[in-house]
């Protein structure tokens, strides 16, 4: 009997295996399908049922297929959302004379679809302009969401070493983290995401070939990723995860400095990106300027200057993140500012210190990311003197905010770490005690603190 079990249990894992590598082999094509009936069927995470509440309908959520509306995100259903549908009665110019009484520029702040060839700079609004309404608030939920998800797979296959099963559990821990989710549609969550990611995929594709077409190519990439990356225009999730993304590259450069070969082309080719990417923030600068300098003479976010510190119960604050879209009342802070990435603190950081001091291994990635970790951390936990935050560019952003990128390096020093074993640190009997005991003492903490909020 024992031995039957074990042929089944084989048996299916060969069949996991294969559908495995089926999925993996035409992800791209499925991902293609699955965005075409997303648009063709006009689905989206909006929360836009909310207006039920307000327009005298007795029908709450009509068509809602899975969850419900969320009163919270009122960012989406009550800013964003009709702003972005407001553009369709105005010809989605640069300038609006529908949101108030008189010209507003809805590029630069608000950030909705126009008319205009910088509009590359935000190609998930470019649904917008050509499909209607319904479906192009499809493309752009399901674009972004598909996009971040893709384009993560990839990004953590360039640093698992190509392992597949770590690379899916990173980009579904990336993809669906509650502080992603919870802030999906507005301030460009996604987006940061998915450009600074893409962009340090870009960079190692350009320094591993010698072609001038495709390293020309891939500057065009870098340019569309940078100028999406700054037309975010939320710098206190831009800040901190930059300083990610420079922690990145520092390694792919040096990891790969010996095989790039720069010649005078490319040289000409790296200077004509610059400029290209620097005209084409000028002329979007020149368009806004009045809009600029209105901005930065206020008080909030013109004249904001934060120096962090008192976020350490930040770190584990993971732990309540699973009961958050069950309970929106009694938090210490509304549920989008309490979700935060589900980064299984500490355990990546204990898997670096093993591998970098016990195993003596010298990893460039690993020791990026923990100096940037350590300088974000002291940010957060502590806090900087005014100078050093406004030095850092970090004054612009709040501690809790600069949380999103300590937990996004927990993440990837997790993965990091996980693809540097070669051989297991304990036997498989003592590694299956201690995840029940912490699977236990987890789940303790988490009905303590649900108990608590409740």
């Amino acid at each position: 009997m024992l031995e039957s079990l074990t042929n089944k249990i084989d048996h299916g894992m060969e069949t996991v295996k294969k559908i495995g590598e089926w999925l993996y082999k035409y992800r791209y094509y499925i991902a293609i399908v699955l965005f075409i009936l997303c648009v063709m069927l006009e689905i989206s995470g909006s929360s836009i049922g909310c207006w039920n509440n307000f327009i005298g309908s007795n029908v709450t959520d009509e068509g809602v297929i899975l969850g419900k509306s969320r009163g919270i995100r009122s960012d989406e259903w009550a800013v964003l959302t009709p702003m972005t549908f407001s553009q369709f009665f105005d010809g989605f110019h640069y300038f609006s004379d529908i949101l108030r009484g008189g010209q507003t520029d809805v590029f630069m702040v608000y950030g909705l679809p126009v008319l205009n060839i910088m509009q590359i700079f935000r190609p998930f609004q470019l649904g917008f302009l050509f499909l209607g309404m319904a479906k192009g608030l499809s493309f752009f939920w399901y674009g972004r969401l598909i996009a971040l998800f893709m384009v993560t797979f990839e990004f953590c296959m360039l640093f698992t070493k190509k392992n597949k099963l770590l690379s899916l559990l990173g980009a579904s821990m990336i993809t669906l983290a509650p502080v992603v989710q919870w802030w999906f549609a507005v301030n460009g969550i996604a987006e940061i995401f998915i450009f600074g990611e893409l962009a340090i995929l870009l960079l190692h594709q350009y320094m591993n070939t010698e072609s001038l077409k495709k390293r020309c190519l891939y500057l065009l990439g870098l340019v569309i990723c940078a100028g999406g990356y700054i037309m975010v225009l939320y710098p206190a999730w831009q800040i901190p995860m930059a300083y990610v993304f420079l922690a990145l590259a520092i390694w792919v450069i040096v990891e790969n400095r010996k095989d790039c070969k720069i010649n005078y082309k490319d040289i000409i080719s790296i200077i004509v990106a610059i400029l290209v990417l620097a005209s084409c923030m000028g002329y979007i600068f020149s368009q806004s300027i009045d809009t600029i300098k209105t901005v930065m003479n206020t008080v909030y976010p013109g004249s904001r200057a934060v120096t962090g510190g008192d976020m350490l119960k930040k770190y584990v604050s993971y732990l309540m993140n699973p009961f958050l879209a069950f309970k929106e009342s009694g938090l210490e802070a509304n549920t989008c500012e309490s979700a935060v990435m589900f980064s299984l603190f500490p355990i990546g950081i204990l898997l670096a210190g093993y591998q970098l001091i016990k195993e003596k291994k010298k990893d460039i990635l690993l020791a990026c990311l923990m100096v940037a970790y350590v300088f974000l951390s002291l940010y957060c936990v502590f806090g900087f003197p005014e100078i050093i935050a406004k030095l850092t560019l970090l004054s612009k952003s709040q501690s809790k905010r600069v949380m999103m990128a300590v937990g996004f390096m927990d993440v990837l020093i997790l993965l990091r770490s996980l693809a540097m074993i070669k051989k297991p640190v304990i036997s498989r009997k003592s590694a299956l005690m201690v995840a029940t005991i912490i699977t236990l003492i987890l789940v303790d903490l988490c009905e303590r603190w649900n108990a608590r909020i409740c």
